[in-house]
């Protein structure tokens, strides 16, 4: 199997393939960002069937408008989708199991129906703004519809901390 772990961050557009030289793509891992790092450019990806883990490959992609999972994600890991204020679509896996901590975290993800399977969503997911802050940052709280399944057994502290909209 192979994970990648890292992309061209000048483009503004990604589709990962589903294979490498033979080998299935599997993670989609850290993309390094060092202090004060942002991808402006970025805008749209676009993910493989067998891609099992979404890591911290998007975190800072402040312009990124739309992702495209495919049904094969199991874990939305922590940071994943951090600080991606232009978030206007992305679809949830149907195996999808895990949620990380802060994977969403001021992120403008405007709709969370979640699938029936997932069994954890992590502290912050969701989270908009900081606990320090005194009102929501409505900037990042634009969760507007939210569906949580039956399977959901655990969900983390501050999970859906200042999503004013739902």
């Amino acid at each position: 199997t192979v994970e990648i772990l890292a992309y061209d961050t000048e483009v503004e557009e990604i589709v990962v393939p589903q294979t490498i030289d033979g080998k299935q793509v599997v993670e989609i891992m850290n993309r390094k960002v060092m202090p004060g790092e942002t991808n402006y450019n970025l805008k749209k990806a676009t993910l493989p069937e067998g891609l099992k883990t979404v890591g911290e490959a998007f975190y800072r992609c402040i312009n990124l408008e739309t992702v495209v999972l495919p049904d094969s994600v199991e874990t939305i890991a922590h940071d994943a989708f951090r600080q991606t204020y232009s978030l206007k679509e992305i679809n949830w896996p149907k195996n999808l199991k895990v949620i990380g901590e802060d994977a969403f975290h001021d992120s403008t993800v405007p709709s969370a129906v979640l699938p029936e399977g997932l069994v954890e969503i992590k502290s912050n997911a969701f989270q908009a703004g900081t606990e320090a802050s005194i009102e929501p940052m409505t900037e990042y709280a634009q969760l507007k519809e939210l569906v949580i399944p039956s399977t959901v057994e655990k969900i983390g502290d501050n999970a859906f901390f200042g999503q004013a909209r739902i």
